[in-house]
């Protein structure tokens, strides 16, 4: 049986970090909000964790970047914005077993 999961990461920082250090980016940012209680320059993280059988096998998280001043551009006249990034992850242990759809079409 499987269920999805939502909520800032601020919520569920801890489970994540006790995942291991077996991707460096996200390991960082799960890192820096355990440490300081909120991510850099106004970035917001909200996850969607997807649980089969109670197990965590894999989470999708939006970083985003609406309220980062640091990511307008202008060019030509034009202003632009960053934001934000989508990262999926599927542990391991539980890759190509359709997961990451999962929680694709559950983001979307």
């Amino acid at each position: 049986m499987s269920r999805f999961e939502r909520c800032n990461v601020k919520t569920c920082v801890h489970e994540l970090l006790a995942l291991g250090n077996n991707n460096p980016r996200m390991w960082n940012l799960f890192n820096w909000l355990a440490t300081h209680d909120e991510l850099q320059y106004g970035t917001q993280a909200e996850i969607i964790k997807l649980y089969v059988e109670d197990k965590l096998v894999g989470y999708s998280l939006l970083e985003n970047y609406q309220a980062r001043t640091d990511k307008v551009v202008q060019h030509k006249g034009v202003t632009y914005q960053d934001l934000g990034v989508v990262h999926f992850r599927t542990l391991d242990l539980y890759r190509n077993k359709g997961y990451a759809t999962l929680l694709a079409k559950e983001m979307y």
